[in-house]
């Protein structure tokens, strides 16, 4: 019984170990990075696409492209304001809040259909 368990013990050691140093199963995860644009073009063909899958219906999918219109509003109306100097930190993070929210809430929509869709069979 103790062998047992010494045993199960030093396989369990020898995979975390082989694991970290082979970087194969604990990898870190690396965020990607886009700019805003990119994540705005993203989010708007995420809309799209669960449209045509009927993953969001008419209306929801037109409620996210407003909202992603007007992220783009004020996109623009802070580039105005700052002139050349591009966006700053502070409006970057404003704006980069804004896009979590709206992909949530897309996220959101998507799974309560699938969920919905369990539920009727």
């Amino acid at each position: 019984m103790l062998r047992r368990k010494f045993l199960s013990l030093v396989s369990v050691v020898c995979m975390v170990t082989l694991g970290v140093t082979s970087g194969g199963f604990f990898d870190r995860v690396e965020a990607k990075e886009m700019s805003i644009r990119d994540r705005q073009k993203q989010l708007m063909k995420d809309v799209n696409k669960a449209q045509k899958s009927n993953e969001l219906t008419d209306k929801e999918a037109h409620k996210m492209r407003k909202r992603l219109a007007q992220v783009a509003r004020k996109k623009t109306k802070m580039l105005r304001k700052a002139k050349d100097a591009g966006l700053s930190t502070d409006n970057k993070v404003t704006l980069e809040k804004d896009l979590n929210a709206i992909s949530i809430e897309i996220k959101k929509l998507m799974l309560e259909k699938r969920v919905e869709a369990q539920k009727a069979k």
